[in-house]
């Protein structure tokens, strides 16, 4: 009986498991360069600023850069000044990459929508 529960916990894992590789395989090249790009560029910059102004907590960063999040009600006055941080970030780090020839894909998000409640 062991056994059997145990062939089944392996069996769902390796399920699990191919059904994730599939899925990432999937992928355009291009899509699979968004999807890093989000996390290296997008999700980086989010979390830099969220750190500098820390009434404002972030908690979504979409692919395409559209952020989500949520601000104390004392601090509104911080969502621009946020936001132009969010932005100018993402702004530097593309640079960064194409200075180094590093790939982008074009058109690239560079003013993604911020929606801070």
């Amino acid at each position: 009986m062991a056994v059997a529960i145990l062939r089944r916990r392996f069996s769902s894992l390796v399920a699990g498991t191919l059904l994730l590789v599939g899925g990432c395989v999937s992928l355009s090249p291009e899509e699979r360069l968004r999807s890093d790009l989000s996390d290296e560029i997008y999700a980086t910059s989010a979390r830099e600023c969220a750190q500098h102004y820390g009434t404002i907590r972030v908690t979504r960063v979409a692919v395409n850069g559209d952020l989500q999040g949520d601000t104390a009600a004392d601090s509104k006055s911080e969502i621009r000044q946020f936001t132009a941080c969010y932005w100018e970030g993402i702004q530097t780090r593309v640079k960064k990459r194409e200075e180094k020839g590093q790939p982008v894909p074009e058109p690239f998000n560079l003013k993604p929508e911020v929606d801070l409640d």
